[in-house]
């Protein structure tokens, strides 16, 4: 039976992935402008990831959430307001949808007593997504910021130059 609801879970988990790029695409603005600002790092984005594989529930991820808020005295990452709205306080809305959502899923789907396993591997799948999407900003930026021989070509060879040497 254990093994059933295991599989209905991974079932209701994978069903779910619209539901969880609709929440990413929810924060992209907001997270793009701080992945510009060099605001939070990647070792953060793995340190959800990382949070969701142990946490006991939603809940403390929120809680983690708030840690972050609460560490950023300067309030240029997790505190930053875009749109009358601080970051941290996106993810919380985000945890919270993902919240109700494996409440329903557990319910219809796997089993009342699944709830609290299905939001929390909701969450890390979420946490994927939105270390996928890191990555990729990250690295566009990156490359928008390169001057033209620093993103890979190679300078070219002087005609004047003899035995094959670059300048």
């Amino acid at each position: 039976m254990i093994g059933q609801n295991s599989i209905e879970m991974e079932k209701a988990v994978k069903s779910s992935s619209d539901f969880l790029l609709l929440q990413l695409e929810g924060l992209k603005e907001h997270l793009d402008i701080l992945i510009r600002d060099r605001a939070i790092g990647k070792s953060q984005v793995q340190n959800l990831l990382r949070a969701a594989q142990t946490a006991s529930g939603i809940p403390e991820l929120k809680l983690f959430v708030q840690y972050q808020m609460g560490r950023d005295e300067k309030r240029t990452g997790w505190a930053k307001e875009y749109k009358h709205k601080k970051f941290g306080e996106r993810m919380i809305s985000v945890l919270s949808s993902i919240e109700e959502r494996a409440k329903t899923l557990a319910h219809e789907e796997v089993g009342i007593d699944s709830q609290t396993a299905v939001g929390l591997k909701l969450a890390e799948r979420f946490f994927v997504y939105l270390q996928w999407h890191f990555t990729y900003v990250e690295s566009t930026q990156k490359k928008q910021q390169r001057p033209e021989n620093d993103a890979g070509k190679r300078p070219p060879y002087s005609k004047s130059q003899n035995r094959g040497e670059r300048r």
